[in-house]
């Protein structure tokens, strides 16, 4: 994908599947929403964790992957069988708030990627999307296997 060999692909996300390969490589990928993707054929890993996905080269191509892959299947149950939930524009920015949680920058990524990720933030915040930094609780996490 990264190299131009592919138009798209399809992963899998149980742990990171389709996120870190995207991040990895500059692509595009997309983790949707539970039902919204058949995953019939796929190995299961975590049946309420994993999706099927689009990975692609720009935001514009998974958009339109996961729109031609939305819908129902009977032969999986909590499928969106109706098959209407199809990736749709959402609300503007600048009626949105998201939360930003501080990274130690010094312990994780590489200093091309904290550029990456602050451009993408500022990007963001020049839209109109309000971002505030927020802290998560300290409980005990489990590492993930794949990312």
């Amino acid at each position: 994908m990264a190299a131009g060999l592919a138009t798209f692909a399809l992963g899998t996300e149980t742990w990171g599947s389709i996120l870190c390969p995207s991040a990895f490589c500059g692509l595009t990928g997309i983790r949707p929403t539970y039902g919204l993707v058949s995953r019939a054929g796929g190995m299961v890993g975590a049946y309420t964790f994993d999706k099927v996905g689009p990975i692609a080269r720009s935001a514009a191509d998974c958009r339109t992957i996961l729109t031609t892959i939305a819908g129902g299947d009977r032969a999986i149950r909590l499928c969106d069988r109706a098959g209407g939930s199809r990736p749709r524009k959402g609300r503007p920015l600048k009626s949105l708030k998201a939360a930003l949680v501080p990274l130690d920058w010094t312990k994780v990524g590489e200093p091309e990627v904290k550029a990456a990720f602050e451009a993408a933030a500022a990007e963001l915040r020049a839209a109109g999307l309000r971002i505030e930094p927020a802290d998560l609780p300290a409980v005990p996490r489990a590492r993930s296997p794949g990312c």
